[in-house]
C-alpha cells in the first residue's frame, strides 16, 4: 500500500507539459514498476525450476526422454538470459522515454492497484489424494503463483513504452531454433513411449495366450482320465458274475 502511495506521488510530481492530447505525464514510474514486476517473477521461476527438479529426482522421472529434457533446460536458461535483459533495458531507458497521456496514465494506475489487490497463491490446505506428494503440490502452486506473476508484468507492460523497443532489439533466433528441436525431440520420445507400451502389450497378450492354451491342455487331459475311469466303472459292472461271488450270490437267493 505504501508503494502504491509513493508512485501515486511520483506521478503527480511528474506532471510534465500540456500538449493538443492533454496533460502528459512522466512513464518513468511505470516502467520502473515494470522493471520490478519482471525481476520478481523471475525469481519466482527459479524457485518454481528448483522444484521442479526435486520432484523429478524423487519420482525417479529423471533421465526420461533425456533429449526432450535438455533441449527444454537450454529454452529457459535462454527465456531466463532474455528476461534479465529486458530488466537491464527498461531500467536504462526509464528516465527517457515518451510520457503518458491523461487517459492513458488513469487507465495504468488502474492496473496497479489491481495487481496491488491480487493475493499471491499460497500451497492449499487440503490437498487431493493424486496431491499427496508435497514437492508435487508445492510446484504446482508455484508456478500457478509465478503465471500470475507473468500477467501482472504483461498488464504493466503496456504502460512502459520502454517496453517495446527493448523487445524490438531481442534476438529470437536461438530460441526460435530450441524450439523446432525441441518439438522433435519430444515427438520422438512420444513415439517410442508408444512403442513401448506396444511390446509390452504384446507380451502380456502372448502370456495370456500361452497361459490358455495350458489351460486348455490341462482341461483336456482331466476330462479324458474322468472319461476313462467312468468307462472302467461301467465296463466293471457289466462284466458276468463268477466264482465265489456267484456262489455268494446263489446262497443268498435261497436265503
Amino acid at each position: 500500500m505504501n508503494r502504491l502511495l509513493y508512485l501515486s506521488a511520483l506521478f503527480v510530481v511528474a506532471f510534465a507539459e500540456d500538449s493538443e492530447n492533454g496533460t502528459i505525464v512522466s512513464a518513468t514510474p511505470m516502467c520502473i514498476e515494470y522493471a520490478d514486476c519482471v525481476h520478481k517473477a523471475q525469481q519466482k521461476a527459479e524457485e518454481c525450476h528448483v522444484l521442479e527438479n526435486n520432484t523429478e529426482t524423487t519420482n525417479g522421472k529423471k533421465g526420461v526422454c533425456t533429449e526432450a529434457k535438455r533441449i527444454h533446460l537450454e529454452i529457459r536458461s535462454i527465456h531466463d538470459q532474455m528476461s534479465d535483459e529486458i530488466e537491464t533495458c527498461v531500467r536504462g531507458k526509464a528516465d527517457s522515454v515518451v510520457g503518458l497521456n491523461e487517459k492513458k496514465n488513469e487507465r495504468c494506475q488502474a492496473i496497479l492497484k489491481k495487481n496491488a489487490k491480487r493475493a499471491a497463491i499460497e500451497p492449499q490446505k487440503r490437498r487431493s489424494k493424486k496431491e499427496k506428494n508435497s514437492l508435487k503440490a508445492a510446484a504446482r502452486t508455484c508456478n500457478k503463483e509465478a503465471r500470475r506473476l507473468k500477467s501482472q508484468c504483461a498488464r504493466l507492460a503496456k504502460c512502459c513504452p520502454a517496453v517495446r523497443v527493448c523487445h524490438r532489439n531481442e534476438d529470437k533466433t536461438e530460441l526460435e531454433e530450441k524450439k523446432k528441436l525441441l518439438k522433435e525431440a519430444t515427438k520422438d520420445c512420444a513415439t517410442n513411449g508408444k512403442k513401448g507400451v506396444k511390446k509390452t502389450g504384446k507380451r502380456v497378450g502372448e502370456d495370456r495366450e500361452r497361459e490358455g492354451k495350458k489351460a486348455k491342455g490341462d482341461n483336456k487331459k482331466t476330462g479324458g482320465i474322468g472319461k476313462s475311469l467312468e468307462r472302467a466303472a461301467n465296463k466293471k459292472k457289466e462284466t458276468p458274475i463268477g466264482g465265489k461271488k456267484l456262489a455268494a450270490a446263489l446262497d443268498d437267493m435261497h436265503s
